[in-house]
């Protein structure tokens, strides 16, 4: 099979070795050019599947080659624009001038492997990617300079190999991926218009509201761990980071939350559950399952309707819980000791 070619094109040395680390494991064809001439010239001959372009560089600029590269070739392929600069007059002409996406400088690796796997089609046969804060608070920013309201913001999305939803003020869905939409089990058109508790998601209802209220009022990002039921009702440890999505071209008033959720087994990530079944192996497994929902802050009710048993059986569970983890006195809260392993 031809591998998908793909062009670099930026003045940087630093940004074209990084950007070649990031995809040098991915199977792809690279090609490189220092400046906007070069690259258009690289363009027209190698037909590549995808370029990446910097908009500020020397000799032919970033829009300046989106002009000559669409009157020099019938077939253009998809491009994603990249700069380090936010008050850039030129990033509207470069939306004007069909790039696919706008994504900002300082570059993460994550969003290099989710866009050119988007864009070239490549079969995902890798590893998964792993996701952290500073990726998150990356993907919110990008979200806010493409707009909500964008064709780009929902290809951007659609890029990532993850469960992805996107919330508005009142936490109603106004954007999520194919990813979410197999992991719910619903279409788009029923997941749009709505709130959790309406699609009766309760894994990712009740406990978020006041989160996603406190994200919307003072922004950042929020990670959180817990055990939610996929399409098919099977219970997976996963990690949800919650960014909050700003103004375009505001930086500082948020207007959504962008959600991730990353399953914790499929990234070869040890849960909760494992490392404190490591740490205490006197713990039976239901012993585990109740500690990770305590240290979720689920009351006794919750945790009762989470694992299908009695309150008195999640009460046992706890003070078994509190004589293995050898914690003494009732001053001292079991919860709280469960954050601190």
């Amino acid at each position: 099979m031809t591998k998908p070619k793909i062009l670099i094109i930026d003045d940087e040395p630093l940004i074209r070795t990084f950007i070649a680390g990031a995809l040098e494991e991915e199977g792809y064809d690279l090609h490189f050019a220092s400046d906007g001439q070069d690259g258009l010239n690289q363009a027209i001959a190698l037909q590549p599947d995808l370029i990446f372009l910097d908009i500020r560089m020397p000799i032919l600029d970033g829009v300046s080659f989106l002009r000559e590269f669409h009157k020099q070739t019938a077939t253009p392929c998809p491009i994603i624009a990249m700069t380090g600069y936010k008050d850039d007059r030129a990033l509207d002409q470069c939306y004007q001038l069909d790039v696919f996406v706008l994504i900002s400088k300082p570059l993460y690796l994550n969003e290099i492997i989710a866009l050119a796997r988007r864009y070239t089609r490549l079969p995902q046969t890798r590893e998964p990617i792993t996701f952290d804060i500073q990726s998150v608070e990356s993907l919110g920013r990008q979200a806010a300079s493409l707009g909500l309201d964008s064709t780009a913001f929902q290809y951007f999305i659609d890029a990532i190999p993850f469960p992805v939803f996107v919330k508005d003020e009142d936490r109603i869905y106004i954007h999520t991926n194919s990813a979410f939409e197999n992991f719910t089990g619903l279409d788009r058109d029923k997941l749009l218009g709505k709130t959790s508790r309406d699609l009766q998601l309760k894994d990712l209802t009740d406990r978020e509201a006041t989160l996603e209220e406190e994200l919307l009022r003072k922004g950042g990002v929020f990670e959180h761990e817990k055990s939610v039921s996929d399409a098919k009702g099977l219970f997976r440890d996963v990690v949800i980071y919650r960014s909050v999505i700003t103004r375009k071209n505001d930086g500082e008033h948020p207007v959504a939350i962008l959600g991730i959720i990353i399953d914790i087994n499929d990234l070869g990530i040890k849960s909760f559950k494992k490392k404190l079944a490591l740490k205490y192996p006197r713990l039976s497994p239901r012993e585990c399952e109740v500690a990770d929902l305590v240290r979720q802050a689920m009351s006794n009710k919750e945790i009762a309707e989470q694992l299908h048993i009695s309150l008195s059986t999640v009460e046992y569970h706890r003070n078994n819980l509190r004589d293995k983890l050898g914690i003494k006195g009732d001053n001292i809260n079991l919860s709280t000791t469960l954050l601190t392993i």
